[in-house]
């Protein structure tokens, strides 16, 4: 993380917020140069004790502090150890408060005052730093620092996910956000959204020095090739579930859905503008994703004549010719209006792709 000076970020507006609550700082990736490298401020040693997944409660003299105030003891304590206070997972998901002391140093490359990891937001837990006023935004709720939201209109939460999610149901209606305070002081704080839903914002000051964050997955045989490839095909099928549910419930707008056109165009894309191995992630996807959508409970997928079968095995006798037809017509008709429908979406989108 960098500072120039304490003047370079003006407001915490400029950085991110969820109607005006701040989440706490994650720790993302931990930067870890060889010493003695001429752009290398901070050395192996002294950002070890940091891990990725860590959550900073501390700082200094500061609980839960925001991008800004980490910035600003970052350049404050330059050259000076700094004690910052973490929030670690073991291997068994228990959480620990640890201590880890760390010496901001500036790069005499970009003259910034750095500790060495590269920060993001926990919204993973519904947990908030602290609340900012936003210029043509929300006001500024009364929420103290480290409180835990726990429900939105008596609706349970447990991310700032989950808190986007319920709100965007209440638009153009107050949302009452329920909060809890080391586990015991309860409050409760009124959000007015007359407007429609407000949009979260979330974007750091300025870049920071970092190149993408990348991890090389390489099986170490046969076996272990087959086991990530199960575990990859499970978590593709998991999401294909996880979007037919958004879009039944109306989170997802079924504008974003890809036909064969699609497919088709992206692949192109991918083919043309990547590594061939992302291409074999890609088919991969749609593989999974036709799986999921064969085994659908209607005509004329597997999943519809699946289902015809157990009606006829719990009634004892099939249904009618007719009725069988009746329902394998009104599945491809089905079908066919959503062919049409993604398809002519699929031609818009890549007519203004090419427009573009």
């Amino acid at each position: 993380m960098a500072a120039k000076d304490r003047g370079d970020v003006k407001t915490d507006a400029d950085l991110s917020h969820v109607y005006s609550m701040v989440p706490r700082l994650r720790i993302a990736a931990v930067e870890k140069r060889p010493t003695g490298s001429k752009k290398a401020s901070v050395n192996v040693e002294e950002t070890q004790g940091l891990d990725v997944g860590d959550i900073i409660v501390g700082a200094a003299d500061i609980e839960y502090p925001t991008y800004r105030e980490i910035r600003d003891i970052t350049v404050e304590y330059e050259g000076k150890s700094l004690s910052l206070k973490v929030l670690r997972t073991d291997a068994n998901g228990v959480e620990q408060v640890m201590t880890v002391n760390v010496t901001p140093k500036r790069e005499t490359e970009t003259d910034r005052v750095v500790i060495g990891f590269i920060p993001a937001l926990d919204a993973r837990h519904a947990i908030v730093a602290d609340t900012i006023a936003v210029a043509d935004g929300p006001a500024k709720l009364d929420i103290p620092r480290g409180a835990k939201i726990v429900s939105v209109n008596d609706t349970p939460v447990s991310s700032f996910y989950d808190i986007i999610e319920q709100v965007r149901r209440w638009e153009n209606q107050p949302v009452t956000l329920r909060y809890v305070l080391e586990g015991r002081t309860e409050g409760g704080v009124v959000l007015s959204t007359p407007h429609g839903p407000v949009e979260v914002e979330s974007s750091l000051g300025e870049p920071l020095p970092f190149l993408p964050l990348e991890h090389l997955y390489r099986a170490s045989g046969p076996l272990n090739a087959i086991g990530m490839g199960y575990r990859k095909t499970i978590m593709f099928i998991e999401q294909t579930y996880v979007t037919l549910k958004q879009l039944i419930s109306g989170l997802l707008s079924p504008k974003l859905l890809m036909g064969p056109v699609g497919i088709i165009t992206f692949s192109y894309r991918i083919v043309a503008e990547q590594p061939l191995i992302n291409y074999a992630y890609f088919l991969g996807l749609i593989g999974a994703t036709i799986a999921v959508l064969n085994f659908l409970p209607i005509p004329p997928f597997d999943g519809g004549l699946v289902v015809l079968m157990i009606i006829e095995k719990i009634r004892g006798v099939a249904l009618s010719e007719r009725a069988q037809g009746i329902v394998a017509y009104a599945g491809w008709a089905l079908v066919l209006v959503l062919l049409v429908y993604v398809t002519f979406n699929d031609i818009v989108r890549t007519l203004q792709t090419f427009f573009s």
